[in-house]
């Protein structure tokens, strides 16, 4: 076993050496599974061992896993895949992308000054005033989304279950180094957004696929990811909701029913552990969980492929240092914007949708009304979404009672942008509706009320089933980091 403590001491040469220093202690095994200590990444008196040992037998009346996290079900089959910090664009899409599959660039984000930089005196210093939008830590779908400043979070977040997930704001991009694997062929022109994401560590995701492919780079902390190939969604007991392109299941991660869900046994894994400077791509659609532990800052940029890749301006491609600044991003968000468009989506969709409509090369108010019904049905009265009438007006301009496919192909981003916000609710409150503390306490209050009857729930069905109390008394002490 290699041990290191103290400072980490990480060197890297790709075009320039490059030397950075980790606050962390992290012991590495033989076998490749990561040691947290306490005070590496601010988890507390805590050791996490991952991947974890796994009690291939059971006790005997249960299979193994039975009661206990995700990733106690079976070993897993191998660490997915590492590069050192740099994979040529057209490599990526070859090897990577259009294989659907994940790998990690040790170091990839290590140019980023916010790896030093990103304390909370200096966001709330330098930030404070930009708005985020929080949600409880163990996650749940659907969950009450908050907004407030992010002076307002610092403030909170250590005694509160909460954590961002939000846009990345503008003013903060030039301080985290983009994925340099995108800066050739059409990946630059596909990124969809930029997502900021920070806790107090304790986190555990749900088992769930993202629609769009994402880079997810890690500022500060640990995360351990739990990767899932999609041949495996069958036996996952997976949900997608009818108007998403992700998906989720139900199964507890924190507590695994293998006698509800036996199948379980035969989902395979891979895995690796994400330290600061780290980054993983991880494909449209491919199952994963992540944890992490004590305080973690990480930015995900997500994109879009259309299945293409134009390498033209590849052939002399050259790696130059850029930050997320430099970066064309659909959907964005600055301080004093009244939304934080988060989770809209590539708007080109918007465009085939519509062209898909036509009939005899002209889109009819009839024949859109007919679609636009389907496409908001099962939306709460409350969602923010506009009136046919008033979206129709929105593409028919000039109230000829139709609109033309060369008028549709014309459309540029931001009148579909706009579409887009004008049929879909947003995911946060808007600027104008930011609740009162007293308000935001209530509103998380009567969630972990709901959250209260399900883990009861849980636990009588734990209880019937003859799992111990040492079971549930394991799981009461992780929910509560």
């Amino acid at each position: 076993m290699m041990a290191s403590d103290g400072p980490c001491s990480l060197t890297s040469v790709f075009f320039i050496a490059l030397v950075v220093t980790l606050p962390c202690s992290v012991v590495f095994s033989e076998d490749g599974t990561v040691h947290g200590h306490a005070g590496d990444v601010g988890e507390s008196h805590r050791d996490v061992r991952f991947p974890p040992v796994v009690d291939k037998v059971g006790d005997g009346a249960h299979p193994a896993g039975h009661m206990k996290p995700f990733g106690h079900h079976r070993e897993p089959d191998a660490k997915v895949t590492e590069y050192d910090r740099f994979i040529h664009p057209k490599e990526f899409w070859e090897k990577h992308v259009t294989k659907l599959e994940p790998l990690v660039l040790k170091g990839g984000a290590l140019g980023s000054s916010a790896n030093q930089k990103w304390t909370d005196a200096y966001l709330d210093d330098k930030y404070h005033d930009v708005h985020v939008i929080i949600e409880r830590k163990v996650e749940r779908r659907p969950q009450i989304k908050l907004r407030m400043t992010l002076r307002h979070f610092l403030q909170h977040y250590e005694e509160k279950n909460w954590y961002i997930v939000s846009l990345l704001p503008n003013e903060m991009r030039h301080e985290v180094e983009a994925p340099a694997c995108l800066f050739c062929g059409n990946f630059q022109h596909n990124i969809q957004e930029l997502n900021f994401w920070m806790s107090s560590g304790g986190t555990a995701s749900i088992i769930h696929y993202d629609a769009d492919h994402n880079i997810h780079c890690l500022l500060a902390g640990r995360k351990d990811f739990m990767m899932i190939d999609p041949y495996y969604n069958r036996y996952l007991d997976l949900y997608k909701p009818v108007d998403a392109g992700s998906g989720f299941t139900s199964i507890n991660v924190d507590s695994i029913d293998m006698v509800t869900f036996p199948e379980l046994s035969k989902v395979q894994w891979i895995w690796t552990t994400l330290l600061p400077g780290d980054c993983i791509y991880i494909p449209s659609k491919y199952v994963h969980q992540v944890r992490s532990y004590g305080r973690s800052i990480s930015v995900t940029t997500l994109f879009t492929t259309h299945g293409v890749f134009n390498q033209t301006d590849c052939h002399n491609f050259t790696y130059n240092y850029s930050s997320l600044a430099d970066v064309d991003v659909m959907w964005t968000y600055e301080q004093g914007d009244k939304t934080i468009d988060i989770g809209y989506g590539d708007v080109r969709v918007i465009k085939d949708f519509l062209l898909d409509e036509l009939e005899d090369g002209k889109l009819t108010k009839d024949i859109f009304a007919e679609a636009y019904q389907t496409i908001t049905a099962g939306r709460d009265d409350d969602d923010e979404v506009q009136s046919i009438d008033k979206v129709w007006s929105f593409l028919d301009e000039q109230g000829k009672g139709f609109v033309t496919k060369e008028e549709i192909l014309a459309f540029d981003r931001e009148k579909l942008k706009k579409f887009s916000r004008m049929t879909t609710p947003p995911a946060g409150p808007l600027g104008e509706y930011i609740v009162s503390e007293d308000k935001m306490e209530e509103l998380l209050k009567m969630e972990e009320e709901q959250d209260s009857q399900i883990r009861a729930f849980e636990g009588n069905e734990m209880l019937n089933q003859g799992a111990t109390g040492d079971a549930l008394q394991s799981r009461g002490q992780h929910e509560e980091l």
